[in-house]
This record gives C-alpha cells, structure tokens and sequence, in this order.
C-alpha cells in the first residue's frame, strides 16, 4: 500500500450487538476468539479486526473506550 490515507466511506447504519461471545452486525457475526485486535480511533470509532478483515463503528451513542475495554476483556476470556 502506497500513497496518502483515504478517508473512510461510510457504509450505512446498522445495528450493532456486542456481548461476550463476540460482535454481530448487518447480518454477520464475529465470534469473540476471531479478534485478534481491538481499538480507537479519532476517540469516537471503534476499531475490530480478524485475521480476514476489518471493521469500524461509530457509535451513535455511548462510550467507544467502555465498549473496546468490555470487548477486549470477553475476547480475552475466549481465549485470546
């Protein structure tokens, strides 16, 4: 990859589950022993990868570092 950063293209508004077994979102659902990083972005937009991509949310409402410390620890305990 080369060149300057692109912004972020929006890709809609979906609803967004996060529990201890992972991430569900527009129909897909990413189990929690699956991510392999989790973090923050511009203090506002949660950041998930996987070993096959990656996504960003923002939140419309909420705390993104509650939600990343939350997520981190049940990726943890499903053994990360």
């Amino acid at each position: 990859m080369s060149g300057p950063i692109e912004p972020l293209v929006p890709l809609g508004t979906v609803a967004l589950e996060v529990g201890p077994r992972g991430l569900t979102f527009d129909g897909r659902t990413l189990a929690a022993h699956e991510v392999r990083s989790v973090g923050v972005e511009r203090n506002d937009t949660l950041q998930v990868a996987t070993r096959d991509g990656m996504w960003q949310f923002r939140l419309a409402a909420g705390s993104v570092f509650r939600l990343e410390l939350a997520l981190v620890r049940w990726c943890r305990g499903a053994g990360r």
